[in-house]
């Protein structure tokens, strides 16, 4: 198992708890009815990047793992589509349809829009079930 795939199996682990789960699709898995859409950063980044995709919507949260499993987010679907349908959202030039967050751990910021659109992130750092 490579790292990435080991350290979104330790976050699951620490989002379930002592609940089971399945996986659902290639980086989907889902704990007592709720779906986990799980994307891993590697490295040691000030800021971590990734995007909003359709799969990622059709989630009810969205984990993203920054840098180890020592470190993610689970923002809630809601926030995360809200942040896909801003106007001022960053497009993804390289896939029509997508847009990209950048996550800044050090100040618990999601950067989501031009002009530094931001969201607080702290309470979804190491969150659990």
């Amino acid at each position: 198992m490579n790292h990435t795939n080991a350290y979104r199996k330790t976050v699951l682990r620490k989002i379930a708890g002592d609940r089971t789960f399945k996986k659902m699709g290639p980086v989907t898995y889902e704990i007592e009815g709720k779906r986990f859409h799980i994307k891993v950063k590697t490295g040691q980044l000030k800021k971590y990047p990734f995007n909003i995709n359709d799969t990622v919507l059709t989630a009810d949260y969205e984990v993203y793992v920054c840098g180890t499993d020592a470190l993610y987010y689970m923002v809630p679907i809601d926030l995360v589509k809200t942040m896909h349908a801003d106007p001022a959202a960053m497009p993804d030039y390289r896939n029509p349809g997508y847009t990209i967050i950048d996550i800044y751990p050090d100040e618990e910021q999601i950067i989501y829009g031009t002009g530094g659109k931001s969201l607080n992130v702290s309470k979804y750092r190491n969150a659990a079930l």
